[in-house]
Parts: structure tokens; sequence; C-alpha cells
């Protein structure tokens, strides 16, 4: 005898969820996650940009308020900006400033990378942590250190200098167009070391390797092989240099103020803090400094977006090829201590002296 199974009748439909369906399916924009998140982002975004540039805007159109008068809406600021002899000057210096310390410190940044990454250069992962510790520095530690070091009148480099020499003036002077230069290129050149580190391990070196089968030697196959291969990454770094050092106050606020040295983001500090305060002026430099770095920033952009034309094809794995150096890995090795105690070992050691001191002095045995 043979028995059917018994059928499970149908659970009874929810009413609450039908409704709910039936709900969201009339609805003509399904609730969808994805695009609320986005949307909140957006709106964090605007938040946090748009808000200050317009509120920036806004206030470059005003005149100063004080207590005796309100702020009354006035084309005057930009008159006073644009047509002052001394806004072509604050132009000028700007961006001889930021050319200066793109340049410095992409060729930092760009020898330290290739000769880590290209050659056999030893301790090269000890010399690629140690490149990160410069990111975490902030940058008016770095500019008071630098003063401590090279300052004319207390700058230990100089002083030392001049007492082993005899010399009767100081050899560098940290409060310079060059001294601003010396000090954010080197403050900046880890970010270059970075940028073009992953530029070069991502590069493909069999085009490298027939050029030296070729009868290329070292410095043939770098600037006519090399080079041209990551010229995409060289151009995408010096822009992202500059509009860093173009923004950068620090250094000019530092050094380039005591000698009369301006810049845009100097000018702007020193209008908003006169009395009575020059907001709306202050707001039309920033205008102004806000389209330079809008330029650089559309540029970068339009390269980050074109950057897969200038892939390296290869259909199969690779491993970059280590330039066999000889004898001069080990001098390669000391160029990366020497910088290293550049932009850490020194400033590091300078600060802590004169966090000991009462008063500041330089380090001798009668100090302690």
């Amino acid at each position: 005898m043979t028995y059917a199974p018994a059928k499970v009748p149908d659970p009874a439909p929810d009413p609450i969820r039908a409704v709910t369906s039936a709900a969201l399916a009339a609805t003509p924009f399904a609730l969808n996650w994805k695009w609320i998140v986005i949307g909140l982002c957006v709106a964090f975004t605007m938040y946090i940009a748009v808000v200050p540039l317009g509120f920036l805007l806004w206030q470059s159109f005003f005149t100063p308020q004080t207590a005796t008068k309100d702020a009354v809406f006035t084309l005057g600021n930009y008159t006073t900006a644009y047509t002052n002899p001394d806004t072509l000057r604050l132009f000028l210096n700007s961006v001889q400033f930021a050319f200066g310390t793109a340049t410095f410190a992409f060729l930092i940044g760009t020898t330290l990378a290739w000769i880590n990454e290209r050659t056999n250069t030893p301790f090269k992962s000890l010399f690629f942590a140690l490149a990160l510790i410069p990111l975490v520095i902030p940058g008016i530690l770095f500019t008071i250190s630098w003063i401590l070091l090279a300052s004319p009148k207390i700058g230990i480099i100089n002083l030392t200098l001049m007492y082993w020499f005899n010399l009767s003036t100081a050899p560098f002077n940290i409060y310079s167009m060059a001294g601003m230069i010396w000090v954010d290129g080197l403050h900046y050149s880890p970010a270059a070391f970075l940028l073009m580190t992953a530029a070069f391990r991502a590069m493909d070196p069999s085009l490298e390797e027939s050029a030296m089968m070729s009868g290329a030697n070292v410095f043939q196959v770098l600037w006519r092989v090399t080079l041209k291969l990551v010229w995409p990454a060289i151009f995408a770094t010096l822009l992202i240099l500059f509009v860093k050092a173009i923004e950068s106050f620090e250094v000019p606020a530092l050094l380039g103020l005591p000698v009369g040295i301006q810049v845009f983001t100097s000018a702007i500090y020193q209008a908003v803090h006169r009395y009575p305060s020059q907001v709306g002026l202050a707001s039309s430099y920033a205008v102004t400094l806000i389209a330079i770095t809008t330029v650089g920033i559309y540029f970068i952009s339009r390269l980050s977006s074109s950057g897969s034309k200038y892939a390296t094809m290869t259909g199969k794995g690779f491993r970059p090829r280590r330039i066999d150096l000889g004898r001069w890995r080990w001098l390669a090795a000391g160029v990366f201590f020497a910088y290293f105690s550049l932009i850490v070992v020194l400033p590091f050691l300078v600060l802590l002296w004169s966090s000991f001191q009462k008063f500041y002095a330089v380090p001798s045995i009668e100090a302690l």
C-alpha cells in the first residue's frame, strides 16, 4: 500500500507586505541605497568646499566692517588688487616659489626613486620605510628647525662653518627665495619619491633591457627610454607639487615675510591681520590663488583620465630590472642616508636641543 505525501498548504499572504510591495512598485523612483550614499557624500563635499568658497567670493565684494562703519558692496577690492603694481610682484614671487619648489622636490624624489627601484642599492626596504617619516612632520616644525640650522645669526650650520673656515659672514641665508625653495622642496620631496616609485614599479623593463643589449649605457637608457616611458607620471607629479607649493603658507610666512618676500598666501595673512581688517582684499587675493590652483588641478585630472593611453602593454608578468652599480652602490646608499639626515635627523636633533634650553643657545659644552 502506498501513501501520497500530504500537501502543505501555502502560507496566507501577508497583507502588509503586499501593500508595501505595491507601493514601492508604484513609486517612480525605487529606493536605492547606493544613490542615497552618493548623494550624502556629494552634499557633504559641497558643504565643506562650496560653502566656504561662496562665502569667500561674497566677502570679496564688501568693504571692511568696523565699529563705526558698516560693510557696503563695492568692487574696490578687485580694483585695488589688480591695479596695484604689487600684485604683479606677488604673482611672480608665487610662481617662482612654486615652480622652484616643485622642480627641486621632483629632482630629489625622482633620483632617489630611480636608485631605489632600478638599481641594486643595499637597504632599499629600509630606505622606503624611512621616506615615509617626513610625511608626518608638520610643515611649521620643519621650517622652524631649518631656521635654527641655517639662520645667518643663530644657525648651527652657519656658525660652525664660520668657526671652522674663519668666515666673516654666514655662507647660507635661509631668509631668501633660495632658502624658501630649499626648505619647501625638501619637505615635499618624499611625496615626489612615493609618486615616482609607483611609476617605476609599474613600468615594464623590457624596453630598457633591449636598449642595454643594443649598447646604450645607463645614462642613455635613463634619458631616452626610462624617462620617456614615465613622462605622464613626471608631468602629473610636477603639477601636484606646484599646486601644493603655491598653497604653502608656513615657509613664506616664516622665511619670506621677515625680509619682505611676499607671495599670495602671506599677502592674504597680512591683509586679514592689519587694522582695519582687509577681509575683502584678502578674499580677492584668494580668488586669484584659487584660479591658479584650479587650472593646475584641471590639468592633473585631464592627465589622470588620459593616463591609460600611455600604458605599457605586456602579455606576461615581469620584474623590474636592477642595474648593477658595482662599488657605486654603496655611494648610492650614502646618498640616501645623507638625504634622510637632512630631512629628519638634523631637524629632529636641533628641535630636541632647543626644547631643553630656557633661552636658545648654540649647542656647546657651556650650554649644557
